[in-house]
């Protein structure tokens, strides 16, 4: 995440010229995009392995990426397996973008490094929780079955459950990630 995200930022800054904020801005968006579609089959495969029909925690039989590409093609359900790893990219260029522009705002105050570290991940867990969790919920479902886009999803999300609903354990997650 920070490799890539500084040598995007590097990218931006020298060939195109833009500034600091900007290129910081741009950088983490396109790298968190990038290493979350990347890192979408296989967190798919660890959330389908821990959740069954009947929501008990128990093995499943998608086990690889491989399987679950294979089971989004034999389903013909391709679309449903773009818009997961879609889904997976933006939350992560949401985090990202939002994690290390706080970090470089927050890096001209008077606020210690850990400090700025900490104010920054939980900016970037309580920006990007509804998307998380609209995330995990299209990788709960089984491969043959159809998911919404990020934004559909979300906002549906928003809509069905409401602000306390969908954010029932932002708390616990921003505590882990500022600690």
């Amino acid at each position: 995440m920070f490799f890539l995200s500084d040598y995007t930022r590097q990218f931006f800054e020298v060939n195109l010229g833009l500034s600091g904020y900007q290129s910081v801005l741009l950088g983490s968006i396109v790298s968190g995009y990038v290493t979350g579609f990347a890192a979408g089959l296989n967190e798919w495969g660890k959330v389908l392995q821990a959740v069954s029909k009947n929501g008990k925690w128990k093995e499943s039989k998608y086990t690889t990426a491989t399987s679950l590409v294979a089971s989004s093609r034999s389903s013909k359900t391709l679309p449903s397996l773009f818009l997961r790893l879609h889904s997976s990219g933006t939350r992560n260029a949401i985090f990202d973008s939002t994690f290390f522009t706080s970090c470089h705002h927050l890096a001209s105050s008077t606020f210690s490094q850990p400090s700025t570290y900490a104010l920054s991940a939980v900016t970037a867990v309580v920006v990007d929780y509804a998307f998380d969790v609209s995330c995990k919920r299209s990788f709960s479902r089984p491969p043959a079955l159809p998911v919404s886009g990020v934004l559909k999803s979300t906002l549906g999300l928003i809509r069905k459950a409401g602000v306390k609903g969908t954010y029932r354990g932002a708390g616990v997650k921003a505590v882990e990630f500022g600690v």
